[in-house]
């Protein structure tokens, strides 16, 4: 059975990532408002504890056990089982590794109020929408397994 973050990060994350998602899809003005900056804080935080997660794991240093974070290789974990061009990329560490970068670094640029290439913007927001739709898989399997293991009540009840 694959690792599976908690419930709280499962909707925390999906909600993150959807309004990124939203935000990245119609980013017209360079202003930003503090509920979008929180938000793209956040997602760029999730996208550091996947790269913390991956050089804990497969990255040039795995024996560095002391550095690990539980939630970061959790986190790593569980995206590179859901989804799937991740674990493509996955079996060669150095790509991995310049993906997740190229992935983080619209953010950071847009963070600081600097311009961003609109095909980096693009693929991160690609990136997030992988994430947020592989969230949502998850919980409409829990909810679907919870529905199945609940005995029916009766008919005439």
């Amino acid at each position: 059975m694959p690792v599976a973050l908690t419930v709280p990060n499962l909707y925390k994350y999906g909600f993150l990532t959807s309004r990124a998602v939203d935000f990245l899809s119609q980013r017209e003005t360079p202003s930003i408002s503090s509920e979008d900056r929180e938000v793209l804080v956040a997602c760029k935080d999730l996208i550091q504890k996947l790269i913390r997660g991956e050089e804990i794991l497969i990255g040039p240093n795995p024996a560095s056990v002391h550095n690990l974070r539980p939630d970061d290789v959790e986190t790593f974990s569980y995206f590179l089982t859901n989804i799937p061009q991740l674990r493509d990329r996955a079996e060669n560490a150095g790509e991995l590794r310049d993906y997740f970068a190229s992935v983080l670094a619209p953010l950071e640029a847009i963070l600081a109020d600097q311009p961003a290439q609109t095909e980096r913007i693009e693929a991160t927001r690609d990136f997030l929408s992988r994430v947020a739709e592989a969230l949502l898989d998850t919980v409409k399997d829990n909810v679907r397994r919870i529905h199945h293991a609940e005995p029916m009540p009766p008919a005439n009840e």
